[in-house]
C-alpha cells in the first residue's frame, strides 16, 4: 500500500476534532501496512504563524505529508463544486488506495462524486480495521454489516462517523513535510450562490 489521503475540514483555523480522529486512525493503519499518510487541508489564506500552528497540529495528529490549499474560494463550506476539482486533482497526483474523511454534510456531498470519478468503492459509516496484517473496511452495524477485505487493488473512499476512533498525539518530534498546492478553479454552475446580506 502506498498512500492514504485524509481530507481535513477546519473551522476558525483549526481542524475539526472528527478530522483529527480520522487522521489518527489513518496513522495507525499506515504504520501497520507501511503506507504514507497525506493530509489535505484547505481554507482561506493564512498568515505564516497560523499555517505553522495548523501544520504542527496535523503533524502531531499523524500526517506524514500535509498538502495545503489556501484560497478564498476554499473558505466556503465544503461542496463538490468548489472543492471537488482540488480533491480530484490531488487524487490523480497521489493515486491513494484509501481516501478517508470524517462523515460530515460536506464530505457526504463530495464522497459519492469523488468515488464515481475515481471508480472507487464508497464506504459510509466506515470502520477501518487491520486484521491479519490486512485492511478491512466495514460499513454499518453488527447486523447487515458489509465488509471489503484484502489488498487495495482499487481505490476506496471511506466516511468515518465522529467519535468512532480517538485522535493520536505523536508528540513534539513529529515533523510532516508541507507542500502548498495551487488554486484550482471551481466547477462552473455547480456552486451555491452566496446569500445576500441583509
Amino acid at each position: 500500500m502506498a498512500n492514504l489521503l485524509v481530507l481535513i475540514e477546519s473551522r476558525e483555523r483549526r481542524p475539526l476534532p472528527a478530522s483529527l480522529e480520522v487522521l489518527g486512525r489513518a496513522r495507525a493503519i499506515a504504520s501497520e501496512l507501511g503506507a504514507t499518510v497525506y493530509a489535505l487541508v484547505w481554507g482561506a489564506p493564512l498568515d505564516e504563524v497560523h499555517q505553522w500552528d495548523l501544520c504542527t497540529e496535523l503533524s502531531r495528529a499523524g500526517a506524514d505529508k500535509i498538502l495545503v490549499a489556501h484560497h478564498s474560494t476554499y473558505d466556503a463550506p465544503l461542496r463538490f463544486g468548489s472543492h471537488g476539482p482540488l480533491i480530484e486533482a490531488t487524487c490523480e497526483t497521489l493515486t491513494p488506495a484509501l481516501i478517508c474523511a470524517a462523515a460530515t454534510c460536506g464530505t457526504r456531498d463530495v464522497a459519492a462524486r469523488l468515488a464515481a470519478h475515481l471508480g472507487a468503492a464508497l464506504v459510509c459509516q466506515a470502520w477501518l480495521e487491520i486484521v491479519d496484517a490486512r485492511l478491512v473496511l466495514a460499513e454499518g452495524d453488527s447486523e447487515g454489516r458489509r465488509q471489503l477485505e484484502g489488498d487495495l487493488d482499487f481505490p476506496r473512499v471511506a466516511l468515518v462517523p465522529a467519535g468512532r476512533y480517538r485522535p493520536v498525539q505523536l508528540g513534539e518530534r513529529a515533523k510532516a513535510e508541507v507542500q502548498k498546492l495551487e488554486f484550482i478553479p471551481p466547477i462552473e454552475g455547480d456552486l451555491i450562490p452566496e446569500r445576500a446580506h441583509t
